[in-house]
């Protein structure tokens, strides 16, 4: 993490989050490129697509818990990139640190537990707010209509308001979810 944090000031790096658009949407490295990728699959491309303009950069990659990094730059350099670096033990272990306790981070970090989402180190703060009344927060639901199922940030009262439905016609729709019932994040 001392490493990396480091590397992130150089001005010749770029720093790639390796998570799903939804994962950066709720937390990120400052000065990060967040991919608006809802899949893992999805990388290859938009990587191979910006190969051209990264030339002679260090490229830095990062994920949740340093899986998915790992792949990533296994694979990046593979296909021929050449300065590729990860953080080990991704962003759960950069939040650990002492030394560098989550500084430079925006947001929290999206886990794969009860939790959903977590801080990262001491000094990570919401980086969302509600999508009814703009107060910051990091409570992220699905739509309680199981056929829509729509991701949404939206504060505690809010989603007490709206029945946890992204829209109108969600709230009228009779397949609905249990009351309380959170997103269950997959792997990516």
């Amino acid at each position: 993490p001392a490493e990396w944090k480091a590397m992130m000031d150089d001005p010749d790096v770029v720093l790639i989050d390796g998570r799903n658009d939804y994962e950066s949407a709720l937390g990120h490295f400052e000065g990060a490129l967040c991919p608006q990728l809802e899949s893992f699959r999805d990388f290859p491309a938009w990587l191979l697509d910006h190969r051209d303009e990264w030339r002679g950069k260090k490229l830095l990659t990062y994920c949740t818990g340093g899986i998915r990094c790992e792949k990533l730059s296994a694979w990046m350099l593979e296909v021929g990139f050449e300065e590729v670096y990860q953080l080990h033990g991704g962003v759960v272990n950069y939040g650990h640190d002492p030394e560098t306790d989550g500084e430079g981070w925006l947001g929290v970090n999206v886990v794969f537990d009860e939790r959903i989402t977590a801080p990262v180190g001491t000094k990570s703060a919401p980086l969302t707010v509600c999508r009814e009344c703009g107060v910051h927060t990091i409570n992220y639901v699905n739509c309680a209509n199981v056929a829509c199922n729509a991701r949404m940030v939206v504060c505690p009262a809010c989603e007490e308001a709206t029945g946890r439905c992204c829209s109108a016609e969600c709230r009228q729709a009779p397949l609905k979810r249990e009351k309380g019932a959170k997103l269950h994040a997959g792997s990516g």
